[in-house]
């Protein structure tokens, strides 16, 4: 960057100005401190040297651009400022500072150095910021002058603006104000570097015409001293004379009494003392006294002196000091309030009196001390009194002079043993401060010489440094050239020049490669010539702009010799020479790949963002593995944020819980560069845990290394904690929150375990509660579950801390005791869960009663699975019921068989329905024209061992099970679909009867599993018959009834089964929506035996058919019953002696036997 002349000169200057004010506040903090007054030191008082160092550091600091030096220093200059006008607000004066215990500065320079200080806030940034420090620095330029004329004039001496030197001031303003000029009048802020050599100049030169000043001022005032110090030997000296005159003149007195012998002539002594009066204007008084220093003679000037004489005699201290016998005239100052009078005694020899006199010692020196003083003015102190200030004839002394501002002082004794001290101090009369500028001068000199050289060096340094950048750029603008032919040719992308009318000017071989035209093909060519026609005008307008002198940027698709399109990203530049725009540079990369790619990525990071997995990408070649990317959805699993996230390793999602198996197995993977799928628990930023599905997989380059890895991670705590309940759920019943079989059957198993260790055995108690149906019946389940809530209470309150209670369903409930020594344990348990139980049950204000009965199933040595003992327990517990519940019974053998078959035949029947083992037969129904009125379906079962089992044998077994309900649905369907293919097969419609069964019907989904089996098996609803028994219509009625109504909405018959056999009345027939009643086979069986029989038939068959009822005849094995119930007006026949159950093969072959004419009893037996 070029430098101004000017501006590299106010450079220099205030590296100058600021090293000088960092001298100056360092030497006035060091001499301030340590001397109190210095005439010729050009010295500021400690306040003002602390202020004038801050203000140097802070100057530097602008030269340096240190900003936050600049603040603080402007910020304690301001406080020390703000404090000092406070102060000398509030004492009135600038004595004793709180900072340095000594001479505070005025408030009229705190107010300047407020506005500089104000100038090193705000700094010099801008011009008017500049114009302030260039308007402060005027200012003190101004100030300067005035206590420049003020110093002249003398006036300053007497009435100084400053605390500190008026010479100090001086250089002091000069200095700053120099400063705040140079800083002003820059040109530039910017810092400039003058070079090394002009800095060691510029503060070499500040550091020697510094200590130059220092070395000619310590020079000037040891002159000054040692010529005060001449001036005050001469004093002494003639001080010294003047009192020996007068003790010689005494003496003399003296010796002429002692001539006389004693006699004292008063006459003559008064004449004697008179002349001596006159001849001595500093003597007072002179007083004759006796050996018994008694009055003698005297005379004085005044009375007072006389009586002050006397006075004074009397004193012990007086009286004790002329008891000395001495024959030396001696001095006294009797009197501490009037230091000038002394007393002079003189001893005579031969009558031992004593000649007394008194002088005042300051009119005596002011009389004989006429000598030339010079410059100076003496003072001669008693201690702390003053005795006489000596100062040339015309002029008045200095009211105000303390020992600390004396050029020079000595001590001095008078003949006969009076001391004084003596002070030479500066003259008022002469402008001491005029003399101070001689150093000052010198050293303002040798500092503008040093600004001269450093400038000088400076200049130089900065025709070397443009030398050098000229030759430097010479050689860069060579290399440029070498650089921009390099780029120009070898550059992948197109890189061509047009002239500003759009010719090509010159083309790379990235054109050639681009376009498939060769350079001879493409140069003078208009650019027009390459592109479609549609663009033209887009184009014309980019080139426009860059001819303009802007830079544009746009998109272009063109087509190469081979008619492929290729998409560029061109970049057009202005060729600016002297100012003209000459043509434009063009730079076109083809992007037709990479846009396809970007348009992939944006879709997939488009897909990575709204994912609802959390993604995470890792650095793989850092030591740390630190993130580098993680989507919102991360985020929002975590709780961290994207500055949380970014840089640092993912372990900071795992806790105390984190499996350390699975962080090994992961880090073990990633160690080895391999996928890795783990499941582990995490925690979010504010602590809580989730379960992180983690998926981590390795990112390779073109190279196959790995250079990234991909987490995702999936928030699955719902699910575990579906899971976990699902896993207590299977463990626990719902209802009670007790252990469930499963959970009971797993402790029952580990005790068992256990007991083979040892001797103890384990008992199994099974628990089923008597009549509590009713309750639910009647009251509700609500109320039944309360009720079970209770039992589950109460059993556990009998148990010990081993033993377990489980519930098995409804109210079955199994116990486990543990640690069993003898049967008499158990009894006793047992017999306290009975009274337990028995106690009433309070709920919703009614009292409920409920007992329950007990099976005990005590371990065996023979015992070999657990399990075993449930059994056991179970069918002790039915033994209980049996005999009169609320009882418990102990397992025997002889319970074993028949209930082993009977779990034997429940396994079977399991296998069976899984298997579909059944068969259905089907038994024809014939009516009275012997024609086929329908067929009923039977369910038959083939043991494969045991051959065909009976109906009445596994019927009830399934019913008491619940493996009725397949069975059910297993006969609904079977019957359909065989009924159904009858239909296919040209033999049908034929109607089908399926007997329902209790659970079957009164199942809530029982009418939507036959819509839907009726729709798979698409059999018409008119073709099926259900046959129902009459207990199951009159445990429910109204139930019944809406089921009924709904069968026959649907067009599906129903029939009553073994009517006649119930206790319930007749008039539920007029209710129900029935079609049919069948006579059970009990009342057919003896119809041609017992008329009361064939009364009850006849009645039944009369009695439906006037309610509108079809009558079906069962067992019909005779024709004497056949011929019977035809008389009757029976509808319709079914039994052995009309056709058997068959199967539908020989269904099949009886319905294309039939004939039009009725079927003889003799052929449907055979």
């Amino acid at each position: 960057m070029p430098i101004n002349t000017r501006d590299l000169a106010l450079e220099t200057l205030l590296l100058m100005v600021a090293s000088a004010l960092l001298f100056m506040g360092v030497a006035g903090l060091v001499f301030g401190m340590g001397a109190q007054y210095a005439l010729f030191a050009v010295s500021l008082v400690p306040d003002a040297a602390l202020l004038t160092l801050l203000l140097g550091v802070g100057l530097l600091a602008a030269l340096q651009h240190w900003r936050k030096l600049r603040v603080i220093c402007a910020y304690f200059l301001m406080a020390m400022l703000v404090y000092t006008l406070v102060h000398n607000q509030w004492a009135g004066g600038q004595q004793g500072s709180w900072l340095t215990g000594q001479l505070r500065i005025t408030s009229i320079a705190a107010l300047m150095l407020l506005a500089v200080a104000l100038c090193l806030l705000i700094g010099f940034a801008t011009f008017r910021r500049r114009c302030l420090w260039l308007a402060t620095g005027t200012v003190l330029w101004l100030f300067l002058g005035l206590v420049i004329v003020r110093l002249w004039s003398g006036v300053e001496v007497e009435s100084p603006l400053f605390s500190s030197s008026p010479v100090a001031v001086v250089v002091f303003a000069v200095l700053l104000g120099s400063a705040l000029v140079a800083i002003g009048g820059r040109r530039q802020p910017e810092r400039l570097n003058p070079g090394r050599w002009a800095v060691v100049a510029a503060l070499t030169g500040v550091a020697i015409s510094s200590v130059v000043w220092l070395l000619l001022s310590m020079q000037q005032h040891s002159a000054t001293h040692q010529q005060a110090m001449y001036l005050l030997d001469n004093v002494q000296l003639n001080a010294e004379q003047a009192m020996r005159t007068r003790l010689d003149q005494m003496q003399r007195m003296a010796e002429r009494l002692d001539a006389a012998g004693g006699d004292v002539d008063a006459a003559l002594l008064t004449q004697d003392a008179q002349s001596y009066l006159r001849d001595m204007p500093s003597l007072k008084a002179i007083m004759l006294l006796s050996e018994e220093k008694q009055r003698l003679w005297s005379t004085t000037r005044t009375t007072n002196e006389q009586m002050w004489l006397e006075q004074q005699i009397t004193k012990p201290r007086v009286t004790n000091w002329l008891s000395v016998p001495l024959g030396q005239p001696r001095l006294m100052i009797p009197d501490a309030t009037h230091p000038q009078r002394i007393l002079l005694t003189i001893l005579t020899q031969s009558s031992n009196q004593q000649l007394l006199a008194t002088f005042d010692i300051s009119q005596m020196l002011n009389n004989e001390l006429r000598m030339a003083l010079g410059p100076f003015q003496v003072s001669i102190n008693r201690g702390t009194e003053t005795l006489l200030i000596l100062h040339p004839a015309g002029f008045s002394a200095d009211p105000v002079l303390t020992p600390d501002m004396a050029l020079a002082s000595r001590r001095a004794g008078l003949p006969g043993g009076v001391n004084f001290t003596l002070h030479a101090y500066p003259g008022a009369h002469y402008n001491w401060y005029m003399m101070s500028f001689m150093p000052v001068t010198v050293a303002m000199g040798g500092l503008l010489l040093s600004w001269l050289l450093a400038f000088s060096l400076g200049l130089v340094g900065v025709g070397i440094a443009r030398t050098r950048e000229l030759t430097a750029a010479q050689l860069s603008l060579a290399e440029s050239e070498q650089r921009y032919r390099s780029l120009f040719t070898y550059h992948p992308d197109a890189v061509f020049s047009l002239d500003s009318e759009g010719r090509f000017v010159t083309a790379n071989a990235s054109c050639v490669t681009i376009t498939g035209y060769t350079q001879s093909e493409i140069l003078d060519q208009h650019f027009t010539h390459f592109i479609n026609a549609d663009d033209k005008e887009r184009v014309d307008q980019h080139f426009a702009i860059a001819i303009q002198e802007k830079i544009t940027r746009f998109d272009l698709s063109i087509l190469d010799r081979n008619g492929e399109s290729h998409l560029l990203d061109v970049i057009a530049l202005p060729i600016s020479i002297n100012n003209n725009v000459v043509g434009i540079y063009g730079i076109a990369q083809d992007v037709t790949i990479s846009r396809a790619q970007q348009t992939q990525l944006r879709t997939l990071e488009r897909s990575v963002e709204a994912s609802v997995n959390g993604v995470l990408i890792a650095d793989a070649n850092l030591p740390n593995m630190p993130i580098l990317y993680a989507n919102k959805a991360f985020t929002t699993m975590t709780g961290y944020t994207q500055e949380d996230v970014i840089g640092h390793n993912c372990r900071f999602l795992q806790g105390r819980d984190s499996d350390p198996a699975i962080v090994a197995k992961m880090r073990r993977h990633l160690a080895e560069q391999r996928d890795v799928h783990v499941t582990l628990c995490n925690y979010r930023k504010d602590g809580t845990p989730f379960w992180n599905d983690l998926y981590i997989s390795p990112v390779r380059d073109q190279e196959g290394r790995v250079t990234h890895f991909v987490g995702v991670q999936h928030d699955i705590s719902k699910h575990k904690a579906y899971e976990a309940r699902l896993a207590y759920h299977a463990s626990h019943d719902d209802l009670t929150r007790l252990p469930n079989r499963a959970l009971f059957e797993d402790k029952l198993l580990a005790q068992f375990t256990l007991l083979q260790q040892g001797e103890l055995r384990l008992a199994v108690l099974f628990v089923d509660l008597d009549d509590f149906k009713p309750i639910n019946d009647n009251l509700g389940h609500a109320v039944g579950d309360r009720v079970l809530i209770e039992v589950a209470r109460r059993l556990q309150s009998t148990l010990g801390p081993k033993d377990t209670v489980a519930r098995l369903g409804g109210d079955e409930f199994v116990i486990l005791l543990a640690d069993i020594e003898e049967e008499a344990q158990v009894v006793e348990r047992v017999e306290c869960m009975l009274t337990t139980l028995a106690r009433p049950y309070c709920l919703d204000e009614q009292e409920l009663y409920l007992t329950a009965s007990i099976g005990i199933a005590l371990s065996q040595d023979t015992t070999l699975q657990p399990q075993m003992l449930i059994q056991q327990a179970d069918m002790a517990m039915y033994k209980a019921k049996q005999q009169g519940r609320n009882a418990y019974e102990w397992f025997t053998e002889a319970f074993t068989d028949s209930v082993s078959e009977r779990m034997v035949l429940r396994n079977d029947l399991q296998e069976a329905i899984e298997r579909e083992a059944f068969q259905l037969h089907y038994q024809p129904l014939i009516d009275q024209r012997g024609q086929l009125a329908g067929v009923e379906a039977l369910l038959r079962w083939q043991h494969p061992s045991k051959g065909w089992i009976s109906p009445s044998l596994f019927i009830p077994l399934a019913e008491a099970t619940g493996q009725i309900i397949p069975i059910s649905e297993w006969v609904l369907k079977r019957a359909c679909l065989d009924m159904q293919a009858l239909t296919l097969g040209g033999l049908g419609p034929v109607q089908v009867a399926v007997n329902l069964s209790p659970l079957q019907f009164n199942r809530a989904s029982f009418l939507t599993t036959l819509r839907q089996t009726l729709l798979d098996t698409g059999l018409p609803p008119e073709q099926l018959s259900l046959e129902l028994t009459e207990g199951i219509l009159m445990d429910n009625t109204e139930a019944a009834i809406d089921t009924l109504q709904a069968l026959r909405s649907m067009q599906i018959s129903v029939s009553i089964d073994d009517f006649g056999t119930g206790f319930s009345s007749l008039s539920y027939l007029k209710l129900l929506p029935i079609s049919t009643v069948k006579i059970d086979r009990s009342f057919i069986r003896e119809l041609t035996h017992s008329g009361d029989d064939a009364a009850i038939v006849q009645g039944i068959i009369s009695m439906a058919h006037h309610l509108g009822l079809r009558v079906v005849a069962e067992g019909v094995e005779t024709e004497e019953q056949h011929l019977r119930l035809m008389a009757y007006q029976c509808d319709v026949f079914q039994g052995f002696g009309l056709a058997k159950p068959m199967s539908i093969e020989a269904l099949k072959n009886f319905i294309a036997s039939l004939s039009t004419d009725s079927i003889p009893y003799y052929e449907a037996n055979e």
